[in-house]
């Protein structure tokens, strides 16, 4: 578990998500995620500060689970969304187990 500026603590995890915004759907692989947010892989960043996204999560339970987000941080080294709602914990507990 890694801490420090999130309000929540942050699990490492390498999970594949599709994030959706205006330019198009886009496969990206975590680098860990919270209740608040994710952050991802920094392949091309394609997605603007504020922008609006919708990021698909992995099967859980043989369930998918979308979640609205704004991108927080768009750079060379790391995309990060912060989600408009807070993961549920126990759906967080399932993503960081699986």
């Amino acid at each position: 578990m890694i801490n420090n500026y999130r309000t929540c603590p942050r699990f490492e995890k390498n999970l594949l998500v599709v994030i959706a915004g205006g330019l198009g759907a886009f496969i990206r692989n975590t680098i860990d995620i919270s209740e608040n947010g994710l952050k991802l892989d920094p392949a091309e960043a394609v997605f603007t500060l504020g922008q609006q996204v919708r990021v698909t999560l992995g099967s859980i339970a043989d369930e998918t689970y979308v979640a609205l987000a704004k991108v927080v941080r768009a750079d060379d080294n790391t995309v990060a969304v912060q989600f408009e709602e807070s993961l549920d914990s126990q759906v967080l507990s399932e993503l960081a187990a699986a």
